[in-house]
């Protein structure tokens, strides 16, 4: 196998683990979204009602899945244009993915809390860390593509 061929296959790998994560952490937002428990003798009352007030963590889950599906976007963006990649960039795209599996929790919380002072918190502490560690991924992307350049 050439070298190319093996790089691209690298590579790849790297690709397929970070979708891989993404739609894990997608999936486990519905999770938190439980069917609710009423006695089969009052389902035809009692069910409409517990599902609106469901309405909430639909809510929650619908826009958390955007946003992550929004990060998912630009994290293939951001990879389509990488050729190679280092040890630096593995570990970048891990603390990246970490962060993104971090939405549940957040998420749910916001839900549990009714947008108190904690979850607010705890989200703005989040999106920071989540944006700082995409901006690295970006700035190594940006030396890995310089480095490429003049060699």
């Amino acid at each position: 196998m050439s070298e190319t061929k093996s790089g691209e296959r690298e590579l790849d790998r790297l690709i397929f683990f970070s979708d891989a994560v993404f739609a894990i952490v997608m999936t486990l937002l519905v999770l938190e979204i439980r069917v609710p428990e009423v006695p089969l003798a009052l389902a035809a009352a009692e069910v409409p009602n517990e599902v609106l007030a469901l309405g909430p963590k639909f809510f929650s889950y619908v826009l958390s899945f955007l946003v992550i599906g929004t990060y998912w976007i630009a994290h293939h963006q951001t990879l389509r244009y990488v050729q190679s990649y280092d040890r630096r960039l593995l570990w970048l795209n891990l603390l990246f993915l970490l962060s993104i599996s971090f939405i549940p929790f957040p998420t749910a919380l916001l839900v549990h809390l009714q947008e108190r002072f904690w979850a607010m918190s705890c989200s703005a502490a989040y999106e920071l860390t989540k944006r700082t560690t995409r901006s690295l991924v970006n700035a190594h992307k940006a030396s890995l593509s310089i480095a490429q350049n003049v060699s």
